[in-house]
C-alpha cells in the first residue's frame, strides 16, 4: 500500500464493500472459500438456534487497511455492529444464491471478532 492509498478516506459503504471482498477471497486449508462455507452453515443455524450463534470473523483474515478502517468505528459500537451485520448479510446472500433461497433475519446476526 503506497502513501496515497493510506491517506485516501473511505466511506462507510466502501469499508463494507472492501470487507466483503476481503472475506470472500479468504480460503481455508482445503482451498474452499472459508467465509462462504461458514455462511452456509451459519444461515441454516440462524433460524433454529436460540440464541443464534455468533458469526466469527478472524482478525487475521482482514487486510491491514480494513483493520485500520474498522478501528476508527470502534468508538461507535452501534455503527461498527451495523457495518459488520451488513458485511455478514452480504456474505450470507452470496452463499445463499448458490444453494438455497432463504431470507436472512439480520436482527438475529451476532458479529464477533476472534
Amino acid at each position: 500500500m503506497d502513501k496515497s492509498e493510506e491517506k485516501e478516506i473511505w466511506s462507510t459503504s466502501r469499508v463494507i464493500d472492501e470487507t466483503v471482498n476481503n472475506l470472500y477471497r479468504v480460503k481455508d486449508e482445503d482451498g474452499f472459500r472459508k467465509y462462504l462455507k461458514y455462511a452456509k452453515w451459519y444461515v441454516h443455524r440462524l433460524s433454529i438456534y436460540d440464541p443464534p450463534p455468533p458469526f466469527d470473523i478472524r482478525k487475521d483474515d482482514l487486510s491491514t487497511r480494513i483493520k485500520k478502517e474498522l478501528v476508527q468505528y470502534s468508538k461507535n459500537k452501534e455503527l461498527l455492529k451495523d457495518i459488520l451485520i451488513e458485511v455478514i448479510r452480504r456474505i450470507c446472500d452470496i452463499a445463499n444464491t448458490t444453494d438455497f433461497n432463504k431470507t436472512i433475519d439480520t436482527r438475529r446476526i451476532i458479529p464477533k471478532f476472534i
